[in-house]
């Protein structure tokens, strides 16, 4: 609801995904994270538990995503569409510091045997025998990040489509930050405590807060927002969490299930066009939207309810060409998966043009 939140972190991790690819960091975004450091807006968003307590947990398998952070949620949705599911995404914030440890307890909301943990990404981050900073510091490790997540999305829809259960939830106990090893490699600045950094030097236990202006105090940890490091803690060679930067702290909720039985339709696909008239069609859903937009041309347009809650109408006055058109159905932010094809044709006098 709070839309400058959701407009800066929109472009927070546009931007971020743009670093991890170019392998670098750009000074104005320094700023920003530095600037972060200290406003720590991830606090505006709910914890995660307060998203989990109130979900429908019936007949659902829970994919525990260790490691997941927001940056693959475009990914993640894109994959939903292209293999039929329908995807509902929340954003939280985990608990300080951003370790497994601190960040399991949406588990007790879930019977044990739907639990599925899945640690592949975070033994990449962290063990990897094969990708390291340190010895080759392009980010090839992405490729296997997504083939990771694209093989579980794909057994989601296996068994979703096999019956084996009617919704499948992913959720992550915290993200990790490349960039803060990128500023490693580049600054080498690290503090001291009396006692030795943890997780690559992104948090470090004290027994009372050391009022670092960039430091969250939580759970008798200093945790680092910025992407300094505590010293006394080995370097991380590919990705690193513990830590409060947005990228670490920032965690998806994503529930997938099949369409049951959906009915989207044009009640006629034709619109035809009088001169000074907007492009108007009618959408029918026997299932209950709450909010109709279609996607046309790379433009939303926000359907109006008529009659009943099961017809919308939407105007559409920049399309005026007479051609065919796909409409992606949206309910919301929700894609529904559903790709519906509507033509203008124009009239003039009694003629009407036909292509």
């Amino acid at each position: 609801k709070d839309a400058p939140l959701r407009d800066t972190l929109t472009q927070y991790f546009q931007d971020y995904k743009i670093q991890k690819l170019m392998n670098r960091i750009y000074p104005e975004f320094l700023q920003k994270v530095e600037t972060f450091a200290t406003e720590r807006p991830y606090y505006k968003l709910k914890p995660r538990s307060s998203i989990v307590s109130t979900m429908d947990k019936k007949n659902v398998q829970l994919f525990f995503f260790d490691s997941l952070g927001v940056e693959y949620l475009s990914f993640i949705q894109a994959k939903c569409e292209e293999y039929g599911l329908i995807s509902e995404i929340s954003v939280g914030h985990c608990e300080l510091p951003s370790i497994t440890m601190k960040n399991k307890e949406f588990l007790q909301f879930f019977p044990a045997d739907s639990c599925l943990k899945i640690d592949e990404l975070d033994e990449l981050k962290h063990h990897s025998q094969v990708f390291d900073f340190r010895k080759r510091p392009e980010p090839i490790h992405l490729f296997r990040e997504l083939d990771i997540i694209d093989t579980t999305l794909r057994q989601i829809q296996s068994q979703l489509v096999q019956g084996s259960y009617q919704r499948a939830i992913i959720i992550s106990d915290h993200g990790a930050s490349r960039l803060a090893v990128l500023y490693d490699h580049e600054n080498q600045s690290m503090l001291e405590m009396e006692e030795n950094g943890e997780h690559s030097g992104r948090c470090c236990p004290v027994d009372e807060d050391p009022h670092i202006p960039f430091a969250a105090y939580e759970d008798g940890y200093a945790v680092l927002a910025d992407y300094e490091r505590f010293k006394g803690s080995r370097k991380a060679n590919v990705e690193v969490h513990g830590g409060a930067s947005l990228e670490e702290v920032v965690v998806p909720i994503t529930l997938s299930r099949r369409p049951d039985n959906i009915e989207l339709c044009f009640t006629n696909p034709v619109i035809v066009l009088k001169m000074r008239e907007q492009s108007q069609i009618t959408l029918f859903s026997n299932i209950p939207l709450q909010k109709p937009r279609l996607l046309v041309n790379g433009n939303f347009y926000d359907g109006t309810f008529v009659a009943d809650n099961r017809h919308a109408l939407f105007t559409m006055p920049e399309l005026k060409r007479s051609k065919e058109y796909n409409a992606e159905v949206y309910d919301g932010e929700k894609n529904l998966s559903v790709t519906l094809s509507f033509r203008i044709q124009k009239r003039t006098g009694k003629e009407i043009e036909f292509l």
